[in-house]
Formats: structure tokens, C-alpha cells, sequence
């Protein structure tokens, strides 16, 4: 028998997820030339509610194909909260790297839940990296980096 570690704290806790947008709409495929691979598009961003909590959020949206003429899209939201005093990881680097993958898994979620009863099936997304997707977006460049923060 092994014994369990305990995983290193972050400094920081998941409070709340929400979804805050949710599309799944078939596309009149006999109008539109369609694209024959997927497309997605990624989004992110975040910003502080108050000293100690913030929000990070995911977009992604699908574009039709002509396998799966359907827009899906998703914009879903994190809350986490500073929980101590974060001395291994930052609150930016925290929301830029680990929130995204964290929050990741929910976004597969919905995606698939939206698309369960669609014609098509449900899409299931493939593994993705997701700090090869963050380095498409520039930290200094979020809601937050504009906000005074003392965190």
C-alpha cells in the first residue's frame, strides 16, 4: 500500500463555474460553402471582482463543416478566490495557465451536452493543449491588466 500525497496548494479555490452562453444551431448547408475540417475558435480572458476574487473566461466556438453543418458555441466562466497568500503561483499567471485548464473539462461538457441530441450526434472534443491555445493571447491585453489590483 502507498500512501497518498497531498497535492501542493495553489493558493487558490474553484468557487463557482457558470455557463453564460450555450448554442447549438444547425446551418442550412445548401446557402453556405462550408469548410470540410473543423474550424474552432478560442477565447479568454479575465479580471478581478475584488481583492481576493476574480473571474476567468473560456469562449469556444465551433464552425459548421460540411460533416457537421451546426455553429456550437460556449462561453463559460470560473470564479476563484485568493486563498491565503499565493507564494508559488501568481494571480496572473494562476488565471493566464492553470484556470484555462481547469476549466477546460467544463467546456468539453457542455459542448457535449448541447450537441447530445443534434442529428449529427454528440460532438465530443478531442484532447486539447491548452497552454499551446493560451499562447495565442497576450496577458497584458485581458480585463484585468486595465484594473488597479494590490493582489
Amino acid at each position: 500500500m502507498t500512501n497518498a500525497l497531498a497535492a501542493p496548494a495553489t493558493g487558490f479555490v474553484l468557487e463557482q463555474v457558470s455557463t453564460l452562453r450555450q448554442r447549438c444551431e444547425a446551418v442550412d448547408s445548401g446557402s453556405v460553402e462550408l469548410p470540410a475540417e473543423d474550424n474552432a475558435d478560442f477565447g479568454w480572458d479575465w479580471r478581478w471582482l475584488d481583492e481576493d476574487k476574480f473571474e476567468v473566461a473560456l469562449t469556444l466556438e465551433l464552425k459548421a463543416t460540411v460533416a457537421r453543418p451546426e455553429v456550437v458555441a460556449v462561453t463559460l466562466v470560473g470564479r476563484f478566490a485568493v486563498q491565503g497568500k499565493p507564494d508559488k503561483v501568481a494571480p496572473t499567471q494562476f488565471a493566464y495557465g492553470h484556470a484555462p485548464a481547469i476549466l477546460f473539462p467544463f467546456v468539453r461538457q457542455v459542448v457535449s451536452g448541447l450537441t447530445t441530441m443534434s442529428p449529427f450526434g454528440p460532438y465530443l472534443l478531442p484532447p486539447v493543449n491548452v497552454a499551446e491555445i493560451m499562447k495565442r493571447f497576450d496577458p497584458t491585453r485581458a480585463s484585468a491588466a486595465a484594473q488597479k489590483q494590490t493582489a
